[in-house]
């Protein structure tokens, strides 16, 4: 059995999912609003590492782990670029970009601080560490302002109804944003795939 692959599914469920829950967790933004969606992204990913530690197997591993966890994610996905551009009105595509920036920062530390991390516990006492990290990280979300509105606007959206509004597509710009970020996610993350593989390949 070819383990890299079989572990690689962990991961390509939880991008999958992150991708085509984008525009449903962009309606639920504007329904619920930042803060809700923020807190909500973060315990959602706490509980899909709490039930992923709990995992038997690999298979089930991808349903108490990879399916919460990709849903979590994507709330917070979907809703850090909405905050910084409601917060910052000048130098807002700088804002935007230390967001951006956060998130690769955190990409670069998340390998060695792991594998320091189970050198001193197991792997399930590792996921339940980042639990209470990400537990911690929730707890930002209520300085948030609420609604999807500017903090410093007219009021917030007070409309109740649940709405996916599918116009944008008439825009020629984005079905080419949408499969340039499909090719893009493809050719970052198939080498992933393989770096077991690699790694116990001899020089």
């Amino acid at each position: 059995m070819d383990f890299s692959c079989v572990s690689a599914w962990a991961t390509s469920i939880i991008v999958g999912v992150l991708c085509f829950l984008g525009p449903f967790m962009g309606a639920f933004l504007n329904r619920f609003g930042i803060r809700i969606t923020t807190i909500l992204g973060c315990l959602t990913c706490l509980a899909g590492l709490v039930m992923g530690s709990f995992a038997p197997s690999i298979v089930a591993f991808y349903a108490a782990f990879s399916l919460p966890f990709g849903v979590g994610l994507t709330l917070i996905y979907v809703s850090s670029p909405i905050v910084a551009t409601h917060y910052f009105k000048k130098r807002r595509s700088i804002a935007l970009g230390l967001v951006t920036a956060g998130q690769g920062l955190g990409t670069m530390a998340i390998g060695p601080s792991l594998q320091a991390l189970t050198g001193v516990l197991d792997w399930r006492n590792a996921f339940r560490v980042f639990a209470g990290i990400l537990f911690l990280a929730s707890l930002t979300g209520c300085l948030l302002h609420q609604g999807i509105s500017s903090p410093n606007g007219n009021g917030e959206d007070k409309s109740k109804k649940f709405c996916l509004n599918l116009s944008l597509l008439k825009n020629p710009v984005l079905p080419i944003l949408m499969l340039t970020r499909g090719v893009y996610s493809f050719c970052r993350l198939v080498p992933y795939t393989h770096l077991v593989s690699i790694a116990r390949t001899k020089p």
